[in-house]
């Protein structure tokens, strides 16, 4: 994929989460905290898996491994709550 396609994948997840914040209504929050964090962590964790291959250094690796794990936690506190 090229780069601005990563770029807007994580536009659009700011979106969710941004809208997620400002709405009233508890259930569209966490949907929308559930949705982001989905899109967010699987797109994160293809990062992972490319930047293993490409990176020279493993901790970007280790380093985009952790801000996916965030976005799983995030979803994974929408359904939750």
């Amino acid at each position: 994929m090229p780069m601005q396609l990563w770029g807007i994948i994580f536009i659009v997840v700011f979106i969710l989460y941004l809208i997620g914040v400002i709405i009233e209504f508890k259930r569209a929050q966490f949907l929308l905290f559930l949705a982001g964090g989905i899109i967010a962590g699987m797109t994160q964790l293809l990062y992972t898996i490319a930047s293993f291959d490409a990176s020279q250094y493993q901790i970007n690796t280790i380093r985009y491994l952790f801000i996916a794990i965030l976005h799983l936690v995030i979803a994974g506190m929408g359904v939750y709550a």
